[in-house]
């Protein structure tokens, strides 16, 4: 999904102002800390073949409802997404480092013991990529910076009671370079990945 200057501008001045709000919800409400990881694989626009990422993150979240959580996260997909290939002869390692600085909302079905969940956010993508190959003994290394672009992230889980959880995430975000072309604009992208996750909660 791609946006226009403005609105992408728009989006992340929109970004910054829900975290500033969320720093000022009352101390009254619920306050949880959660830590995950799991296994993130992408689904990048003209990539035949797809690569891994372990994901680690921490996500503070508010039920402002009995059955509604809002929240910031920070979500890192390490050490990136590695693809192999062969330029002119040189085997090259492409690596997208891909990072989520977001805000979510989640929606909670009560039951006794396990609490189903839907899941949606938005946030900054950020990170760059780089290239790294050898010739004739010769080590070559390439980075190409990207810039920061909105994207959008939608999922499903399960939260147990003893603070375990588990969650299926599909993120949607198109990201472009910073070099520009002849148009003024970055060669662009879609760099969409979806992800697998556990973690834990911790009530502060």
């Amino acid at each position: 999904m791609q946006f226009t200057k403005p609105m992408e501008i728009l989006m992340k001045k929109a970004i910054f102002l829900v975290f500033a709000l969320l720093l000022t919800l009352p101390v009254a409400a619920q306050v949880n800390l959660n830590v995950f990881t799991g296994y993130s694989l992408s689904a990048f626009e003209d990539q035949e073949e797809a690569a891994s990422a372990i994901p680690l993150g921490v996500a503070v979240g508010y039920k402002v409802m009995p059955q509604l959580e809002v929240g910031g996260e920070v979500n890192l997909a390490l050490p990136g997404y590695a693809f192999e290939s062969t330029i002119y002869g040189v085997d090259f390692t492409t690596t997208f480092h891909q990072n989520l600085f977001g805000v979510y909302g989640r929606y909670y079905l009560p039951l006794q013991t396990v609490s189903p969940f839907l899941k949606a956010g938005v946030g900054l993508y950020t990170g760059n990529i780089t290239m790294e190959g050898e010739f004739m003994g010769e080590k070559m290394d390439e980075e190409l910076d990207m810039d920061s672009a909105v994207g959008f992230n939608f999922g499903a889980g399960v939260m147990l009671k003893k603070g375990f959880y588990g969650e299926f995430n599909y993120t949607i975000v198109n990201r472009a370079s910073s070099e520009d072309d002849e148009d003024g604009s970055g060669e662009s992208f879609g760099a969409n990945t979806w992800a697998i996750q556990l973690g834990y909660r911790f009530k502060l």
